[in-house]
């Protein structure tokens, strides 16, 4: 079986510089560091057209052997696939560009190796950093070894730390004198790392995020809300990340910035903050409620000069999946079947479709879009366990078996399960 290893990385649109950033990362320092150990080298841009995040994607994230994470930049998606990769315990190694001027993370508890492709000498120090940490996992194993990062409850000790400053600033003569009042209020020797995070909520917001700390997170979203009220792109992004982990307020917030600023983002921001406000009401089980609220936002964005046909193929998808969990499956037949028209190469699309038709009753339909995906390559457990149940329910039992071999190389435990559900041998 293949490894996999997965790049969290900022991607930007062709062309841009963000996106030359990512493919020298790429080809000049990840790919090469890793033929040695035979891993299947995966950007999320090789499986993904709409470039978003998506449920694939965060199964990748959460089952590939190994994660490489470029946090340059601060992207908030990075952030998010990296908080759902800490949620596994598994290895992430964690890259910033040598010159980046400020990495969110403290350095001390998160181990981030500087990359640098400026020369070859360069890129070959990068390489053999990059390969003196894989060697400790090849060694070791890849099961149980994450960063390590725990926060306990930050917003609460902001909150308790900004209370408190005023006193001791009067109480405090200045220099070394003030450091036992500040142990002695906190009750702790670690009150530089507090401090930084009370002058710094957006560093401790996603430090919380990467971390798994989702309630310190939900708890510093409203002081984010209220020192970045200027920038909506922001602050709906952070709104966004925590409203894909099912938190009600965030989800509130982002609705509010997206009915206030929705003409006004950048087009990926929109696409995050709808896919994740979708993916609340998804895990919450209320995609009725969530009907109402979001379709307008994307029949309005589908009407943006600036979306491309991938684009529209996202949005048609993100509503049909909507319409599926509400259990309108004409409906969201119409929304998929326009996305599949418009990205016929998605097998996640083709795959969706597929669902819709099954769940309508039209088993052949359904068939026809799981040959398409499956000719294509399935990129999911969730497309190869679909694929099993409909080729069985037709009757195509060495089709069944075979996408039940395939599974088994990507999910054994999901085989396993299938297989005795299915009574396949």
């Amino acid at each position: 079986m293949t490894r996999k290893c997965f790049v969290i990385s900022p991607i930007g649109p062709d062309g841009s510089e963000t996106r030359k950033n990512a493919d020298k990362l790429l080809e000049l320092i990840l790919k090469p560091a890793l033929e040695k150990y035979e891993f299947e080298v995966v950007r999320v841009d090789h499986i993904a057209k709409s470039g978003s995040i998506t449920a694939d994607i965060i199964e990748l994230v959460q089952t590939a052997e190994l994660c490489v994470a470029d946090v340059t930049g601060g992207n908030p998606n990075v952030f998010y696939e990296l908080g759902r990769r800490n949620e596994t315990g598994k290895p992430c190694l964690q890259l910033a560009r040598k010159d980046e001027v400020s990495i969110p993370f403290d350095v001390s508890v998160i181990r981030t190796i500087p990359y640098d492709y400026s020369s070859a000498e360069a890129a070959l120090d990068c390489v053999k950093s990059i390969r003196k940490f894989v060697d400790e996992f090849e060694k070791n194993g890849y099961g149980e070894s994450g960063s390590g990062v725990s926060l306990a409850t930050l917003s609460a000790t902001v909150d308790r730390i900004e209370r408190k400053l005023g006193a001791l600033q009067v109480a405090g003569g200045g220099g070394s004198g003030l450091r036992p009042q500040i142990d002695a209020a906190f009750g702790t020797d670690e009150w530089t790392a507090q401090l930084q995070s009370a002058a710094n909520p957006r560093n401790a917001f996603m430090k919380a995020i990467a971390g798994g700390d989702l309630e310190s997170a939900s708890g510093l979203l409203p002081r984010l809300a209220k020192l970045y009220s200027g920038n909506p792109d922001l602050v709906v992004s952070y709104a966004g990340i925590l409203a894909g982990f099912g938190d009600e307020s965030a989800k509130d917030l982002a609705l509010r910035l997206l009915e206030q600023h929705a003409s006004g983002l950048p087009l990926d921001t929109l696409k995050n903050a709808i896919g994740s406000i979708i993916h609340f009401y998804s895990v919450t089980d209320r995609e009725n409620e969530a009907i109402p609220l979001v379709e307008p936002f994307i029949d309005k964005a589908l009407q943006r000069p600036d979306l491309d046909t991938d684009d529209k193929a996202f949005f048609n998808n993100q509503l049909g999946k909507l319409f599926y969990g509400a259990k309108d499956y004409k409906a969201a037949i119409i929304r998929q079947k326009a996305a599949v028209d418009l990205a016929p190469d998605e097998p996640a699309y083709l795959y969706n479709l597929s669902l819709d038709y099954q769940a309508d009753e039209q088993t052949a339909k359904a068939e026809k879009m799981v040959d398409e995906y499956i000719s294509l390559g399935a990129t999911s457990a969730d497309q190869l366990s679909h694929a099993v149940e409909i080729y069985r329910e037709v009757g195509r039992i060495e089709d069944a078996e075979r996408a039940l071999d395939n599974l088994r190389s990507m999910d054994p435990v999901k085989a396993i399960l299938i297989n005795s559900m299915r009574g396949l041998k």
